[in-house]
């Protein structure tokens, strides 16, 4: 509950903490497959999760479940697995392509921008690279030290685009510095299979 309440505000109601709960599992779910991949085949050969589906109704330790009410950590595993996919490492903010195909992929395009919250964009990076088949292709850090020492918080968004101009991942990760303490409130996009994404987010800032 601290950390739900740390990183996304306390709960207004049972309808808020839910949504909250719900985009935590995702980010949760989304990092245990992220960090995985970011040593694909030198320190990780694979990652074993304690269940899949939990005997009674829970958010934590299911990704799938018999009332068909998908929750967010389906979508939290199902992002990082993705064929072709575009991350950053948390730890140090470098920036990654998995490649899971048995084909190279040749002249790919990831395209980086920092937003803050506002909207306004702090910075914008391209890189091109090739993605080797079954492998993740490591590349330099993001440089977020000054924004997040700046906004607090800050967005990442990361566009893969392969040969032919075609989006092939497209991703977003939120970075809280150090000294913000904000509270984020998410809306979900709905679709037939539960929560899908989140589409806005909005925060309060408070720094110390």
């Amino acid at each position: 509950m601290r950390t739900l309440d740390t990183q996304f505000g306390a709960a207004t109601s049972l309808e808020d903490f839910e949504r909250k709960a719900q985009m935590m599992t995702y980010v949760d779910y989304r990092a245990v497959f992220e960090g995985f991949l970011a040593h694909l085949w030198t320190q990780n050969s694979g990652r074993l999760l304690w269940m899949d589906a939990s005997g009674m109704a829970s958010n934590h330790w299911q990704i799938y479940s018999a009332d068909y009410d998908t929750q967010a950590s389906y979508y939290g595993v199902r992002k990082p697995t993705e064929p072709l996919h575009a991350q950053m490492n948390l730890p140090d903010y470098a920036l990654a392509v998995v490649n899971t195909t048995r084909e190279p992929q040749a002249r790919l395009t990831l395209e980086s921008r920092v937003v803050a919250l506002d909207g306004r964009t702090l910075a914008r990076r391209q890189d091109r690279l090739d993605a080797p088949a079954n492998q993740t292709t490591t590349l330099a850090p993001l440089e977020l030290g000054q924004a997040l020492s700046k906004e607090g918080v800050v967005l990442v968004q990361l566009v893969l685009t392969d040969g032919h101009g075609h989006r092939v991942s497209t991703i977003s990760t939120g970075r809280v510095g150090t000294r913000a303490a904000c509270g984020l409130s998410m809306t979900w996009r709905s679709s037939p299979f539960g929560y899908a994404h989140s589409t806005h987010l909005t925060a309060r800032q408070q720094f110390t």
